[in-house]
């Protein structure tokens, strides 16, 4: 299933060098998005561990210069449901 997607502010990501994947919550912002079954599941918070929803892309539009915005797509994003923010891994980068 193809979803619409309004692209994404970069206020709306937190760049993290903690995490080994990217993560978003908000499941409106994949590309596409079909639901995982696997029982992989994520420590959020240090303590909980919360499952993973789908395995998906990404896209949103990123200002790098003045004038130049570029297409950012980030793909294999997984999808955590109960994130408070869309998690970009600077070590996946």
């Amino acid at each position: 299933m193809v979803m619409n997607n309004t692209g994404l502010d970069l206020q709306d990501l937190l760049l993290d060098n903690g995490v080994f994947s990217h993560m978003f919550s908000e499941q409106e912002r994949f590309i596409s998005y079909t639901e995982t079954n696997d029982g992989q599941l994520v420590t959020v918070g240090g303590f909980n561990h919360t499952p993973v929803l789908s395995h998906e892309s990404v896209f949103f539009q990123a200002k790098l210069l003045p004038g130049q915005i570029t297409l950012v797509i980030l793909q294999n994003v997984l999808h955590v449901f109960s994130l408070d923010a869309n998690l970009v891994s600077l070590g996946v980068l």
